[in-house]
């Protein structure tokens, strides 16, 4: 799905078989009470310590932006309106 939105983008193909990498055989694992669960893969995901991670999840956000432009929902306070926030501080 990441792929189709880098090429989208104008992403080369070079680059985008150099991002590659980053998605393939990597795994992880959870504390419960202070230990550890199995290894597992994960096969779906952006990598979060990744510095191509925040570029990547931009490119795969816009297009479902752009369509908020037009949404009348959201928070107002005077003339800022905020439809929709992505970062949070874990």
């Amino acid at each position: 799905m990441i792929y189709g939105e880098l090429f989208m983008h104008g992403v080369t193909s070079g680059l985008i078989q150099a991002l590659l990498p980053l998605f393939r055989d990597f795994g992880a694992c959870v504390r419960i009470n202070g230990a550890y669960t199995d290894w597992f893969n994960i096969h779906k995901d952006i990598r979060q310590e990744c510095v191509a991670s925040p570029w990547l999840f931009n490119l795969f956000m816009d297009n479902g932006l752009r369509g908020l432009k037009s949404y009348e929902g959201g928070l107002r306070m005077n003339k800022l309106s905020i439809k929709c926030l992505l970062y949070a501080d874990d």
